[in-house]
């Protein structure tokens, strides 16, 4: 029997043929669908990773901006408490002051008449505090029909003192019996002003003060009409 590999087989020869032109035109390779699918997934983190750092951010500045303004609230509530308290605290002293300070004022203004047919205008000044006002001094003026009256028999005290609580001091003005009956009979107005300055070394204030009163005869006393210019 006879071999036929002429038509059975692939000699050398063929294979020889075949494998160069294999190599020098290699097939196309295909796609990889996995490794694609891979890398989106990848850029899918990526860009969740990114939003959700970015919202910690916006988070973080949220949190500091509010903390930022409580704690400027806080001082701006500090401040305000603080003037408060201050304001009591000085309101508290200024009592505490007032009611130590010595006080002088007027206690009455008292008109009698005299043997000798003049008319008395006392005004008595009295220390209302519990300390003593130091360095006193006071002065008063007389007005009729709004002129002042010559004061040359004026008495009081001539040196500035140490006027002590409770302490009185009359400060007396001798009138005429024809100035007085006028004033008597509502014809004139007698109006007088005291003015006091003394010291009180625990603060070392100067206090000055002055009221104003007015006689009247319905009365056959004097209304006081408040304070007036030093």
């Amino acid at each position: 029997m006879k071999n036929d590999s002429k038509s059975e087989g692939i000699t050398p020869n063929a294979v020889s043929r075949i494998l160069p032109d294999k190599i020098a035109n290699p097939p196309a390779p295909l796609d990889n669908p996995a490794g694609a699918e891979t890398k989106e997934i990848r850029r899918d983190e990526m860009q969740k990773d990114m939003k959700t750092f970015q919202d910690d951010m916006k988070k973080a500045e949220i949190w500091i901006i509010c903390l930022t303004a409580a704690m400027a609230l806080f001082a701006l509530c500090s401040v305000v408490v603080g003037r408060y308290q201050w304001a009591a605290i000085h309101d508290q002293l200024n009592v505490m002051e007032a009611s130590e300070r010595p006080y002088v004022g007027v206690l009455e203004v008292r008109t009698q008449p005299e043997p000798a047919g003049t008319q008395l205008i006392l005004p008595i000044l009295k220390n209302f505090g519990k300390n003593p006002a130091f360095k006193f001094s006071a002065k008063w003026v007389v007005y009729v029909d709004g002129k002042e009256l010559e004061s040359k028999n004026a008495n009081g005290p001539r040196t500035p003192f140490t006027f002590y609580p409770t302490a009185n001091q009359g400060l007396g003005i001798h009138m005429a019996a024809e100035k007085w009956s006028g004033i008597a009979s509502g014809r004139n107005i007698l109006t007088i002003r005291v003015s006091t300055r003394y010291r009180w070394p625990n603060n070392g204030t100067e206090y000055v003060d002055c009221e104003e009163r007015q006689y009247d005869q319905s009365f056959n006393d004097f209304r006081i009409l408040g304070e007036c210019p030093i």
